[in-house]
């Protein structure tokens, strides 16, 4: 499982802002926004998050195996 803080800290790790991460992951500001809010698991669509990690993957960030 993928957290808030998790992504948050991937984010971080590659230097964009949430409206960059939105944008190159295709959905909307207030996705990451909630994603990130969130301390557990993000209230967003599968769909969403991996969006999210695909776009945070191809800049380099990494997460821990499912």
């Amino acid at each position: 499982m993928i957290t808030g803080p998790q992504i948050l800290q991937a984010r971080l790790s590659v230097r964009w802002g949430p409206a960059e991460l939105a944008k190159r992951a295709k959905v909307p500001l207030s996705v990451v926004l909630r994603a990130e809010a969130s301390p557990g698991e993000p209230a967003i669509t599968i769909a969403q998050l991996n969006a999210l990690m695909q776009a945070l993957r191809a800049a380099g960030a990494n997460f821990p195996p499912y």
